[in-house]
């Protein structure tokens, strides 16, 4: 059965990258501090890279900000598969240099619109609060979805704190990947696009206006942490982050619920 185990966490991991291979190694990587409900802390831009609880306080300055990390000491197990950065020092702010993408206009916001029965649909806001037009590229548009780790994963996921990721890197603008899952033995997450949530591959978004994107996840009981994300290029500089929204299911019901400001 031990065996059974491993290759299920092993499916896990590569759900939580959209199954794309991608050697990780060290060098500078920019992104925005993230730190979860449960304290852990990750580093989110095209893809999510796990900061060790031992060096987790170097960062902890800068959450919620888009910075450069450079990275003397990364821990990959498996490829494709996540990433633990080990060793890493703050390099300076990312800041960007993509005159067709000004980050600082740009805010997302992501909230429950229902749930039930282990089934949970949120909603996230993204808006131009900037005076001019942003061209916005659906496919870099992703989810990142955190859970506590259950005593089944303990020793046997990458990170080494108290939870780690199941969502993963989709394309969603692609008719094949509206809808999916993974899992197996008792645990599956999966998920489905609204079916009015139309993602384009580009589309304009105009100053002071916002476009929702929606999305309903199947999630097995346990505690969760979600945020919505856009990055324009793999670990991108220009990455934008959501607010956080936490919450618990037991027995298939949402048993208490928090979210943090928009960003």
């Amino acid at each position: 059965m031990f065996w059974r185990q491993k290759i299920l966490v092993g499916l896990l991991l590569i759900f939580a990258l959209g199954g794309k291979a991608e050697v990780l190694s060290p060098g500078k990587y920019p992104g925005v501090v993230l730190f979860d409900r449960w304290d852990s802390c990750i580093l989110c831009g095209r893809g999510m890279l796990y900061v060790s609880e031992k060096v987790k306080e170097t960062l902890r300055p800068y959450s919620g900000k888009s910075i450069w990390v450079g990275v003397q000491k990364i821990y990959q197990p498996h490829n494709p598969g996540p990433g633990r950065m080990d060793q890493l020092k703050y390099l300076g702010p990312a800041v960007g240099c993509n005159k067709d993408f000004p980050r600082s206009g740009i805010r997302m916001a992501s909230y429950f619109v229902a749930a039930g029965q282990g089934e949970v649909r949120m909603t996230t806001e993204i808006r131009n609060v900037g005076p001019v037009p942003v061209k916005i590229f659906g496919g870099n548009l992703f989810i990142t979805l955190l859970t506590k780790n259950p005593p089944l994963f303990r020793g046997m996921v990458v990170t080494d704190g108290l939870s780690h990721g199941v969502s993963g890197r989709y394309d969603y603008t692609k008719r094949e990947t509206r809808r999916g899952r993974q899992g197996g033995y008792g645990i599956e997450y999966s998920w489905e696009l609204d079916p009015e949530c139309i993602v384009q591959h580009d589309f304009i978004l105009k100053p002071k206006t916002n476009w929702d994107f929606k999305i309903k996840l199947k999630l097995p009981d346990g505690q969760y942490d979600f945020c919505c994300c856009y990055a324009p290029d793999v670990f991108s500089e220009e990455t934008v982050v959501g607010n956080q929204v936490g919450f618990d299911i037991v027995d298939g019901k949402i048993i208490s619920a928090h979210q943090t400001a928009g960003r």
